[in-house]
């Protein structure tokens, strides 16, 4: 079969210049997906008129793989991932030997969040059980330790994806790999739009997939005379062997943020470097002060350029706040990386359902103190509640004749009181505040 072809493509470090040179690209029916999950949205709001024109498929790269062995025939489980995911890594994380050294942190959701990305990530780079054995033989003592400890937990994890006749999101790829098409399938041309993370077993099924006839374009952030400055963008080009062809137009008066001693027509750029990136942001609002203050520049005139504005943004304001700066800056947070906002929306989803067992589950919890001796008895009431005709009432009846669980006995007044409620956003928001102050998130 005749090879489709792969090109790295280099473009602006900016949506301007990624939707231009996606423009250049996408045909008819043209796949397109990213490295990164976060950028699908973007990558379809830059380019939906085009998505509507040209009948473009905008899907994740997870789960292409798995499209392609439909297409050979072949089973493949499909991939499991978000809360599915998380209650499988818990499970897997309870079954530790008691001389693992990951055991101690198995009560708590954020560590076992933590190792469960760091599996993830080590899958990414095609790291399994066996290879962090081979590695822990000619390891340091310690590293060694921690290493097969890694190995158990996955392959105890592998063990109970099995099972549930569910796959990690590389499976696919990784079986896509073992085959050959032997004929040209639906889809002709995959668009990859990278960013600052590194898949390279999504890199290598790329190739595979050019092999099969599909011509392949990967989008990377670059600079035409300056493409060192992008060391992810060149390490990924290096290991698929292409150097990067500049696709982005004229980078205009962007490439002056990246040349020494340089100005664009109309622009006054003043570069920083400083040990730290808290010393930056602080230096460049007193810059940014300075211009506004004393040479009479307008705010709106003034503007921060940062090559990671999520890791900046919020150093900025907090530096605006300390210095007394106004600073207009958009940032985002994402809510469930904090241990008691993850919390409070469990217990909200155990209490919208009828299944009063994965209450269990919030008993683990640091926000919900559960002396280790009734865990026990607590999964015991659980099972009988779950086995009667109404589990909640089953459970109300008995956690009324105790104290030692205030957390268990707030939230069970609480959704005794809301169930069937209709309540507007804001009168919502303070019942989840008072959900929070009935124990569950103490």
């Amino acid at each position: 079969m005749a090879d489709g072809g792969l090109r790295v493509r280099g473009c602006l470090p900016s949506a301007r210049g990624l939707r231009a040179c996606l423009k250049l690209l996408v045909k008819d029916e043209t796949v397109v997906t990213s490295f990164e999950e976060g950028r699908m949205r973007l990558l379809h709001d830059l380019m939906v008129r085009e998505a509507e024109q040209l009948g473009l498929q905008f899907e994740s790269l997870q789960t292409l793989p798995l499209r392609f062995l439909t297409m050979m025939g072949l089973p493949c489980p499909p991939p499991v991932r978000g809360r599915p995911m998380e209650l499988m890594v818990g499970e897997a994380f309870r079954g530790l030997t008691p001389d693992n050294p990951f055991r101690p942190a198995a009560p708590y959701p954020g560590s076992q969040k933590l190792l469960s990305d760091a599996l993830s990530e080590l899958r990414l780079w095609d790291l399994d059980a066996d290879g962090m054995r081979t590695l822990a033989d000619s390891a340091p003592t310690t590293t060694a330790r921690k290493l097969r400890g890694l190995a158990e937990f996955q392959a105890d994890l592998d063990r109970r994806l099995l099972e549930a006749r569910r796959s990690v999101p590389t499976e696919a790829a990784r079986r896509c790999m073992e085959q050959d098409m032997g004929h040209p399938g639906p889809i002709r041309h995959v668009v990859v739009v990278g960013g600052q993370e590194e898949k390279p077993v999504f890199e290598r099924w790329l190739e595979w997939l050019a092999r099969q006839g599909v011509r392949v374009d990967v989008v990377l952030e670059s600079l035409p005379d300056r493409p060192d400055l992008f060391r992810t963008s060149q390490r990924i080009a290096r290991r698929l062997g292409r150097q990067i062809e500049w696709t982005g137009g004229d980078p205009g008066w962007v490439s002056s943020l990246f040349q020494p001693d340089s100005e664009a027509e109309g622009l006054h750029i003043i570069r920083l470097k400083a040990p730290d990136a808290l010393t930056e942001a602080e230096e460049a609002l007193r810059i940014a002060e300075e211009l506004t203050d004393r040479q009479g520049w307008l705010p709106g005139q003034v503007a921060i350029f940062s090559r990671d504005s999520a890791r900046t943004g919020p150093l900025l304001r907090a530096a605006g706040m300390r210095l007394q700066i106004d600073v207009d800056a958009a940032g985002s947070a994402p809510l469930l990386t904090n241990g008691l906002a993850r919390t409070l929306l469990d217990a909200i989803r155990i209490a919208a359902g009828e299944d009063v067992r994965p209450l269990e589950r919030l008993a683990r919890s640091s926000y919900c103190p559960t002396p280790s001796h009734l865990l026990p008895i607590l999964r015991s009431r659980l099972t009988e509640a779950a086995r009667t005709d109404r589990p909640w009432a089953a459970l109300a009846a008995w956690i009324g004749e105790r104290s030692d669980l205030p957390w268990l006995a707030g939230l069970v007044d609480w959704r005794e009181r809301v169930a069937g409620e209709s309540l507007s956003a804001a009168e919502w928001l303070e019942e989840v505040r008072e959900l929070g102050a009935a124990g569950t998130a103490e």
